[in-house]
Parts: structure tokens; sequence; C-alpha cells
């Protein structure tokens, strides 16, 4: 199947709401310049003892600022509240950089994979 990826392997589905909610949250804390206390409040309320989760919400913000800075301007504001509720920034890299990766769209085609005519 052209373009099918292997889905990553989670404990749960609920564990991708999770990443969903932590992200969201973070950027309604960072757009609305909440107090470091309340956001982090806030994100723990989510995720609380899951510091896997908070590195992977982390991860995932960084990598879409680094493919983007521009359309993903507060990503690493989001990332930094959530090392500050307590993610593990060894456990985000794995994240960002397949974020990165797979944000990262060429801006010609591959002259490899046009039919021949």
């Amino acid at each position: 199947m052209a373009g099918s990826r292997t889905p990553r392997k989670r404990e749960t589905r609920t564990d991708c709401v999770i990443v969903a909610e932590l992200v969201g949250t973070a950027g309604f804390a960072v757009y609305n310049k909440l107090p470091l206390e309340e956001a982090v409040e806030a994100l723990l309320a989510i995720a609380p003892g899951r510091p896997d989760l908070l590195a992977e919400a982390a991860g995932t913000t960084l990598g879409a600022w680094e493919a983007n800075p521009v359309g993903s301007w507060a990503g690493w504001m989001k990332a930094d509240l959530m090392v500050a509720a307590g993610a593990d920034p060894g456990q985000m890299e794995p994240h960002r950089l397949d974020v990165y990766r797979r944000l990262q769209v060429p801006t010609h085609s591959n002259p490899s994979t046009r039919p021949h005519s």
C-alpha cells in the first residue's frame, strides 16, 4: 500500500488521547501566558505519574517546531512546560526525531519515481 506507515506501538489507545491533551493544554498555556505553576498543574492533572507521556508530547512539539519553526513557533515553549511538569528529557529524543523526519517533505518530485514516457 503506497504511503502506509507502520503505526507506533503504545500501551493503549488512551495514551494517544493523553498525548494530544498534553500538547493542546501546553499550547493553551503558552498562548494565554498562564503562570508556570498553573500550566504545570494542568499538565500533571492530565498525566499524573506518566513522565513517559509528557516526554512523548514534548518531543513531538519539538520535532514539529524544528521542522517548521514558523508554523509551530511555540513548540520549544510547550516542551519546556512539559519538562517543568516532569517530562524526562532523555526520553524526548526519539519522538522529536520521528516527528521531524515525518514532516520533512521534499520541495520537488523525485525523478526516480516518475513514470517513464
